[in-house]
């Protein structure tokens, strides 16, 4: 049994009375805490022999022996005179602790069970208590699987211990996985696959190098062929040791993959969230392919390094940001994308090797749609937006894929690159900002690239601005052999055609200005035509659209161009500046239909219509007045007008 030597009267105590004599021939009485019950105490430290009860005092009011206690036993103890008259009480006793006692209570608090012994409360009113253990759970830390060896190489950045196994055996285990800042060493793919799982960094963001040839960081998958929902990458950082090998996207290129594929049935990731995170050096930042509700927000993708000079490289090979790979898991089944939502998100094309194509949001597939893109940047590369329907699949008519407020800047080829998406649904740019490179483009790009497709929309007051020089031709909308897209109510400057329709039937060019300024880059901008329509582009409208060039010294030199063969389009109620346009409209072709909105007046001066028509066609101008369309010389003076028999009357008119 243990026993501790007691505090109040242990070892040759001297007790005294009220008036400070000594206690000669005292009682000192002892008992179970807050009793009556007499408890033993002991002569010395072996607990062997016990004391008297009451332990009498000597002559001199000293204990005659020692006393130790229980060491788990609370004792109270009772002084009283020699004819038993009380002194005081003292309740509550407990034996010191000895050294070893000390020592076991210490190492309790070290075992993994210690923080158990602990109490905590929050300081807020109505806060419940419970143990630092609890507390400490609320969040598990990725160190807390980490030896001291490599928590020290982690904050050190050094770089030096692989901590891989710890991380992937911290993710399996916790639901929630707090990353602290430093640099962390990986040598294979972090794998989430459990639903709700969370790899959160400090603030500070943690880096974690891997080299590209690998494969990703991290990849989020289904648990086998189970479910995984609710995952969330946040506040980290991915570096890629050495150079990519810029392959064309895939699941193993790349810096995380979210790929929901590979069970039973589609799309077995769902609703996982990217948030706020830089990828860095990788030829692909993100692959994702079957998965649901995903987003990506404020993902920032980069070089480390200038590989710019690195030749043998083809435009085969590939530079993205972000990969939706349109393979779905059976034809007209789900969207593999299916609302995926991209916010915030930046993309520097900057510092590719040569000849490499450079894309911020790369899209092919048979089943691309369902993506809705908010407020993302790019800057330099080859594309800003590369959106390509390939291969075979379904139709599907609820294709949605929605830009809303892009900023794309320094692009060489295309600004949004729309290719062979022939299918029901449709494609929305809704306003943004949109500019060229002004020192590498190709010889021929444009701000928006449409071929070989259907029902595009540009609205909402996108801003297309063009950069001209000897060698370029810049387009701000140019639609190639495509049906159903409208062009409405943007802003279109500096561009060396404005908008065009090439091959292009049943699309509306609406309420546009296509205009000219000088900048402090481009003072002498090449223009051509504000809006034309080539290659037998027919039953189009263009209407309300105004057209204004730079100067009489700078001017468009065409305002709306109708070339031949294009025919059944209909020009409506545009407003074109002669003064900086030097032939507002030209029609080659007759079997087109211009209309006016009032009667009172003539609205097409001598200078402002040019028609050409080969032997036998009939130009035709409408017949809803008496005189529909009349014909003014300088002076506004009448001099020839068409009645609504299509002949040809000189002034003065009857």
């Amino acid at each position: 049994m243990a026993v501790n030597l007691s505090l109040l009267a242990g070892a040759g105590w001297q007790f005294f009375d009220d008036n400070g004599v000594p206690l000669s021939g005292g009682k000192l009485y002892t008992y179970a805490a807050g009793t009556t019950t007499p408890a033993v105490t002991y002569t010395s430290v072996t607990g062997l022999t016990a004391n008297t009860n009451p332990i009498v005092l000597d002559s001199a009011g000293r204990v005659s022996a020692e006393v130790w206690l229980t060491s788990t036993a609370s004792y109270k103890f009772v002084l009283k005179t020699s004819t038993d008259v009380d002194i005081w009480t003292k309740d509550n006793i407990y034996g010191p602790s000895s050294a070893a006692d000390l020592a076991a209570f210490i190492a309790s608090l070290a075992a993994s069970s210690g923080s158990s012994l602990v109490g905590f409360v929050e300081s807020q009113a109505g806060a419940v208590v419970r143990t630092v253990e609890s507390k400490l759970r609320d969040e598990v830390s990725v160190f807390d699987f980490m030896t001291t060896a490599q928590i020290a190489d982690v904050k050190a950045g050094t770089l030096l211990l692989d901590v891989t196994a710890p991380i992937q055996t911290a993710v399996d285990s916790a639901i929630s996985v707090y990353f602290p800042p430093g640099a962390y060493k990986l040598t294979a793919t972090i794998r989430i696959s459990k639903s709700y799982t969370s790899i959160k960094g400090d603030p500070d963001f943690p880096y974690f190098h891997i080299n590209p040839l690998i494969g990703p960081a991290f990849k989020i998958i289904p648990d086998g062929t189970g479910l995984n929902e609710f995952s969330n990458i946040e506040n980290i950082a991915v570096w890629a040791d050495g150079m990519p090998s810029y392959l064309p996207p895939s699941s193993t290129n790349c810096a995380i993959l979210v790929n929901g594929g590979g069970g039973a049935s589609a799309n077995l990731v769902t609703r996982a969230q990217l948030k706020n995170i830089r990828l860095i050096g990788f030829g692909t930042g993100i692959f994702a392919v079957q998965h649901t509700n995903t987003l990506f927000e404020r993902i920032f993708m980069e070089n480390h390094t200038d590989w710019s000079g690195v030749t043998g490289f083809t435009s085969a090979n590939k530079y993205i940001g972000i990969c939706f790979d349109g393979t779905p898991f059976s034809a007209g089944g789900i969207s593999p994308n299916a609302s995926a939502e991209i916010v915030g998100c930046l993309f520097n094309g900057s510092f590719a090797p040569n000849n490499v194509q450079a894309s911020g949001f790369f899209m092919t597939g048979p089943d691309i749609r369902d993506l809705f893109f908010d407020r993302c940047e790019t800057v330099n590369g080859n594309f800003g937006w590369y959106i390509e329907s390939s291969g075979t699949g379904a139709p599907d008519y609820n294709c949605d894929i929605q830009i809303r407020r892009p900023i794309i800047d320094l692009f060489s080829q295309a600004g949004i690159y729309i290719l062979n998406c022939t299918k029901p649904g449709n494609i929305t740019i809704n306003g943004g900002y949109i500019a060229p490179s002004l020192s590498t483009p190709a010889s021929e790009l444009a701000c928006i690239w449409i071929e070989n497709s259907t029902n595009v929309a540009v609205t909402g007051g996108v801003q297309l601005l063009g950069f001209n020089n000897s060698t370029t031709t810049d387009n701000g909308v140019f639609v190639k052999n495509s049906f159903n897209c409208s062009i409405t109510g943007n802003l279109v400057c500096n561009c060396t055609y404005g908008v065009s329709l090439q091959g292009s039937s049943n699309n509306t060019i609406v309420g546009n200005v296509v205009n000219a300024e000088e900048t402090g880059l481009e003072t002498t901008p090449l223009l051509y035509d504000a809006i034309r329509l080539i290659d037998t582009s027919s039953y189009n409208v263009i209407s309300s659209n105004i057209v204004n060039g730079r100067s009489v010294s700078y001017p468009y030199d065409r305002g709306i161009n109708i070339e031949v063969n294009s025919v059944n389009n209909v020009i409506a109620s545009n407003t074109v500046n002669e003064n900086s346009v030097t032939t507002p409209y030209v029609v080659g072709d007759t079997r087109n239909m211009f209309s006016r909105t009032t009667a009172a007046d003539a609205i097409i001066q001598a200078s402002t219509l040019t028609f050409s028509s080969t032997a036998g066609q009939m130009v035709f101008l409408g017949n809803s007045a008496t005189y529909p369309y009349v014909f003014k010389d300088g002076g506004g003076n009448i001099i020839a007008g068409i009645n609504n028999l299509g002949a040809f009357v000189t002034a003065p008119l009857p």
